[in-house]
């Protein structure tokens, strides 16, 4: 049995995605500011016509976006994309945009390999109320950065990195921070 998004639940998040605010990142009333530059506008653009060419399906958004009073920023409409495995760059690849690629798996085991098979180990994020399975997904995550019943979003008091190809290394936010900005060494005197 596949656990694929079925049709409610995928045109449910295909609402949830228009819902959201574009505009000004300093208004209260925005959920969605633009991108930082026209490189990773362009990036964006490009990595999800790349993923739809290699046959993920566009369920919402995937088209530029103007905002009123915003005119000229990088803006992107939310997007979502379904068999996201069809496609190296929907399931592989760190977009960085407005991009959600959804991913039909068979169990939990199948599940965590889909997780751990990507080059990078920024973030992950699990929802069960099963102690077992939030426990093997403790365990198992190869991620830096691994949240339980809550999205992926750090709290600034925890530590923020990720491992494999993701993070610029040593932690940056919490007690490891220093790390970044020391070199350890190890000293043996003899007498």
């Amino acid at each position: 049995m596949r656990y694929w998004l079925r049709y409610y639940e995928k045109s449910r998040l295909a609402a949830r995605a228009r819902q959201l605010t574009l505009g000004d990142g300093l208004n209260q009333k925005t959920s969605l500011g633009p991108l930082c530059n026209r490189e990773h506008f362009n990036s964006v653009k490009e990595a999800t016509s790349r993923a739809l060419a290699e046959g993920a399906t566009l369920i919402t958004g995937g088209n530029i976006a103007t905002v009123k009073e915003c005119e000229g920023g990088y803006f992107y409409q939310p997007t979502v994309l379904d068999n996201a495995g069809m496609s190296q760059t929907a399931s592989q690849e760190e977009i960085f945009g407005p991009v959600l690629s959804v991913l039909p798996y068979d169990s939990f085991d199948e599940a965590l390999s889909l997780l751990n098979e990507t080059e990078y180990g920024l973030s992950s994020s699990f929802f069960s109320d099963s102690h077992s399975l939030i426990q093997r997904f403790l365990d198992e995550s190869k991620h830096g950065m691994l949240h339980v019943n809550n999205g992926t979003v750090p709290d600034v008091n925890m530590p923020f990195g990720g491992i494999k190809k993701s993070g610029l290394g040593a932690f940056s936010v919490g007690a490891s921070a220093s790390a970044f900005y020391t070199n350890e060494q190890s000293a043996y005197l003899a007498w």
